[in-house]
C-alpha cells in the first residue's frame, strides 16, 4: 500500500498548484522551515516506509536549496516554499494521519518541485 504510483499529480493538479505557488509570500520561508523540520523529526521517530524516506530526503533537499543558494529566483523560492507548506499541511489531499498512504500526495508534490528546481539550477562547477 505504499507504492508511490497510487498517487500521481495530474496536469489539473499541477495547474491548481501553480496558481497557489504564485500566491506564496517568500517572506514566510523561515516560518515554514521552522514547522517542517520538527515534522520531519516526528516522521523519523516512527517506522517509515520507502515513500516517507524519499519524502524526507526531498524536503531536506528543498530546505538545503533555500539555505545554500541565495541566488534562487523568487519564483523558485515560491515553489520550494509551496512544497514545504504543502508538507506541513496535515489535511491536504490525503490527510497525513492515514497510515501508509497519508504522505503519498506530499511525496508527489515534493518530488515534482525538486525535479523542476534541479533542472533549472546551473550544473555544479568542478573545483
Amino acid at each position: 500500500m505504499t507504492d508511490e504510483k497510487l498517487f500521481q499529480l495530474t496536469e489539473e493538479d499541477k495547474e491548481k498548484y501553480r496558481k497557489s505557488i504564485n500566491r506564496i509570500d517568500i517572506s514566510t520561508q523561515n516560518k515554514i522551515i521552522n514547522i517542517a523540520v520538527p515534522k520531519i523529526n516526528e516522521i523519523l521517530k516512527g517506522n517509515i516506509n520507502k515513500v516517507e524516506v524519499q519524502l524526507v530526503k526531498d524536503i531536506m533537499q528543498l530546505i538545503g536549496l533555500l539555505e545554500s543558494f541565495p541566488g534562487l529566483t523568487d519564483h523558485m523560492k515560491q515553489r520550494i516554499i509551496f512544497a514545504l507548506t504543502y508538507f506541513c499541511d496535515e489535511n491536504d489531499e490525503i490527510p497525513d494521519f492515514i497510515p501508509n498512504i497519508g504522505y503519498l500526495d506530499d511525496a508527489s508534490v515534493a518530488q515534482w518541485i525538486v525535479d523542476g528546481i534541479l533542472l533549472e539550477l546551473p550544473p555544479p562547477t568542478e573545483a
